[in-house]
């Protein structure tokens, strides 16, 4: 069978959660099928171009191009990557194609797969067909459930960039600015209601009747889309496998004290901020180890925001070093306030048979159940995240106790048998 995975992004310059587990089942697939990638690459410089090249023995082709940005509201739509899209379904002639996210390339993509008569799946990674800003979180950085379109417009305004109404020079002149700044900002709103209640929900529509049938890799990933109006019968839920060799016989080592760890992204929806509010609170000697990628400012801010001298940020951790590291944590915390959906962490920290303290939402408290490979905490609480931390001190058994009573991590081997499943179950109902 000939499959074209469609992602965003690629391990080659990015290292998200869709684009490992893309690779990853690519790689898996490729096994015994014809598997060939099609991605964009981040290009700040305005030089588009199209690539054609080899990772791994995975044959690609690769849009270079600007990263979406809100200033122009309607390029989640590129005729550009339309037409190369074209020429690549020309070229290869795949039996089934898996979008494995739109971001940055064009919400139209599905369309033309129904136009030239190939049928397709989608694994949905996280909530961007539903939320511009894929999180649902709003500017205040809560959780934000209303999916209006009013929230959205409110969401997405720093994206957006609505001038700021003050301005220099003598008071006509200032006045003059301010109108002008009003009637440009009225604009710049009516423009995003437009692309957000009726453009994009448009395409977003078209994308529900196009796909053949939607992969949700949560349950509750999979009530919210039915919720927003894709119908149940096109959508299946289907848990992620992951590639467990790195972390077989990995053997903890010892250590007097605790040694807590973070790995993610150190931006704010992942919790960070409460972590560190959290062990604040935490006496001892007992460490917090951060890793992650983390720009020079926001580490600035996070020391500033840093009381207890065992929290240490280590950077951003590779692959090469994850089995070391894994060997060296006793409990693996996740404080994300957002509907994480299936998070790689959590089942890399339950194949290195470590317990996982997390937040009660989403995708999250699926896979952590109290007692059951961890314990969970009210999401955003930092009181009470300590409070979940401390238990682990005070009771030495806690953590031996919950690694005994992680769940089993399916491979991709069977992920992948899985998803061979659906495609030849897609084809057979489409021919």
């Amino acid at each position: 069978m000939k499959v074209l995975q469609v992602v965003h992004d690629s391990t080659i310059f990015g290292m998200g959660g869709s684009e490992i587990y893309t690779e990853s089942l690519a790689r898996e697939l490729s096994r015994e099928h014809d598997v060939r990638l099609f991605f964009t690459i981040p290009d700040d410089g305005g030089t588009e171009k199209f690539l054609e090249g080899n990772y791994k023995g995975i044959p690609y082709w690769a849009l270079k191009k600007n990263p979406l940005v809100h200033d122009n509201p309607f390029d989640e739509y590129s005729r550009w990557a339309e037409k190369k899209f074209i020429q690549v379904i020309k070229k290869f002639k795949p039996n089934i194609i898996h979008f494995q996210h739109l971001m940055n390339l064009s919400l139209s993509l599905p369309l033309v797969a129904k136009k030239a008569g190939i049928p397709c799946c989608f694994t949905l990674h996280d909530y961007w067909l539903l939320c511009p800003l894929t999180i649902f979180l709003n500017s205040e950085m809560n959780i934000c459930n209303s999916c209006s379109i009013a929230q959205c417009v409110d969401c997405t305004q720093k994206q957006i960039g609505y001038y700021p109404l003050s301005s220099e020079g003598v008071w006509p002149l200032r006045i003059v600015k301010r109108s002008v700044k009003r009637i440009l900002n009225l604009k710049k709103r009516a423009t995003a209601y437009f692309r957000l209640g009726i453009w994009r929900t448009y395409w977003v529509r078209k994308i529900f009747k196009s796909v053949n049938i939607f992969i949700a890799p949560s349950q509750f990933l999979q009530k919210r889309f039915i919720m927003d109006g894709l119908p149940p019968q096109k959508i299946t839920f289907i848990r992620h496998g992951f590639d467990k060799i790195m972390f077989e016989g990995i053997t903890r080592t010892s250590s007097p004290t605790l040694r807590f760890a973070f790995i993610g992204s150190m931006r704010a929806h992942k919790g960070i901020n409460v972590l560190i509010d959290a062990f604040n609170r935490i006496e001892g000697l007992h460490e917090l180890r951060m890793y992650g990628r983390i720009s020079p400012s926001v580490k600035e801010d996070l020391y500033k925001r840093i009381k207890n001298h065992h929290i240490l940020i280590m950077g951003e951790l590779k692959d090469e070093d994850k089995r070391k590291v894994f060997a060296d944590i006793d409990v693996l915390i996740v404080p994300s306030i957002w509907y994480e959906n299936c998070q790689i962490v959590i089942h890399e920290a339950f194949m290195a048979k470590i317990p996982v303290i997390t937040s009660n939402i989403g995708g999250m408290a699926e896979l952590v159940k109290d007692g059951e490979g961890g314990v969970t905490f009210p999401v955003g609480d930092a009181e009470k995240l300590a409070d979940k931390i401390k238990m682990f001190i005070n009771d030495i058994h806690l953590r031996d106790h919950l690694a005994s009573n992680i769940p089993e991590v399916k491979s991709m081997e069977i992920h992948a048998a899985e998803i061979t499943k659906l495609y030849y179950s897609i084809t057979r109902s489409s021919g």
